[in-house]
């Protein structure tokens, strides 16, 4: 018997596992088909939504290199609204040049003077604002490529939802590619299958009452295949078991499908202990299963992963959109009309040197 000190490190006795359904598979081969199973059902898109205090401390927080390109890029906007403003009246004042444009000009060059030059110092305006807004929707463009790029460098670093995101990632791709690997030996099992199928039924000795060396080689190939795809399938069922364990409750909670379990080591196994006269109908339906699988199966389940993958892409970036656009607007707070001018210069000349790129 252990002594107390033995109990204490082995920790309270662990309730026993349920049974392994492959473990308890029947001898007989199921006549069934492999259904992808979606369980449970995928998950509805969620609603992204900041209360404004989130977004203000989140500000308060975010770097001051981000903190001032987004200020700056709100100084800009503020000016872009100013030019907007007075490049329309602009264009109103050609326009009422243009009404005045005197009868038989040609005779009078006088009036045709005169008019043509008010209509060319207009038109001049109009020009002059037009260059104005295109330098400063430029500067203001790279600002936000600037500013985003650096928040997304800080979000990957800091904020658990955005790092949630590309673990999310990483398990779309994991997902995908441990159901390709069992696509490729999933194929390897229905070759096996069948050359095993050919040789046992074909390599069978009545009187002796025994199958061949060769036939058996290629039974035991397929039994380790079989063993293979139980395990490959396993694994794309524990990735799918990880993922919506981690991500139930968040914004990127959406259930993965899981594989079939089908026993392939076991019944490949049991067929050399079955009648000779069943064993072609049991290789059959082994191989009939598993080719279901490859044409019906493995395309719903990529199609599935396509869905997932759109799907967190959708989540991921709705959630940095609505971010983003909560940060500008906290942005704009921080603008001072007396600064207009000073900074709007600074930050353009700067661009003009390459910054914000």
């Amino acid at each position: 018997m252990p002594d107390a000190h033995t109990l204490e490190c082995m920790g309270p006795e662990s309730p026993s596992s349920p049974p392994n359904p492959i473990d308890s598979a029947p001898d007989e081969v199921p006549d069934i088909t492999p259904i992808i199973h979606l369980h449970p059902a995928e998950a509805s898109m969620p609603v992204i939504e900041f209360r404004p205090y989130d977004v203000a401390t989140f500000f308060q927080n975010a770097p001051e290199d981000i903190q001032d390109i987004l200020i700056r890029e709100a100084y800009l906007a503020r000016a872009a609204e100013i030019l907007v403003a007075q490049q329309e009246e602009n264009q109103r004042v050609r326009e009422r040049v243009d009404v005045t444009r005197p009868p038989f000009m040609a005779f009078r060059k006088e009036a045709k003077a005169e008019f043509e030059a008010e209509l060319a110092k207009a038109e001049k305006e109009v020009e002059f604002f037009g260059r104005a807004l295109a330098q400063n929707e430029t500067a203001m463009d790279n600002l936000r490529k600037s500013a985003r790029r650096q928040l997304e460098v800080w979000l990957r670093n800091h904020d658990t939802t955005y790092m949630s995101g590309l673990a999310c990632e990483q398990f779309l791709s994991d997902w995908r590619n441990a159901v390709d690997l069992v696509k490729s030996i999933m194929l390897d099992f229905i070759k096996a299958i069948g050359e095993a199928r050919n040789l046992m039924v074909t390599g069978y000795d009545k009187e002796r009452q025994t199958y061949t060396a060769q036939a058996l080689e290629a039974l035991n190939r397929a039994v380790k295949v079989g063993a293979a795809l139980e395990a490959d399938t396993a694994s794309v069922n524990l990735i799918a078991e990880k993922h919506d364990e981690m991500f139930r409750g968040t914004i990127f909670d959406n259930p993965f499908p899981r594989l079939p379990i089908f026993a392939a080591e076991h019944h490949v196994a049991n067929a050399k202990n079955r009648p000779i006269g069943t064993l072609q109908k049991h290789f059959d339906r082994i191989k009939g299963y598993y080719e279901e699988f490859d044409q019906n199966g493995i395309p719903a389940l990529n199609e599935a992963i396509a869905r997932a993958e759109q799907r967190q892409k959708a989540v991921e970036d709705s959630y940095m959109t609505t971010l983003w656009e909560g940060l500008r607007q906290e942005a704009r707070k921080s603008v001072e009309e007396e600064k207009l001018e000073e900074i709007v210069k600074e930050t353009e000349e700067r661009f003009l040197q390459g910054d914000y790129l």
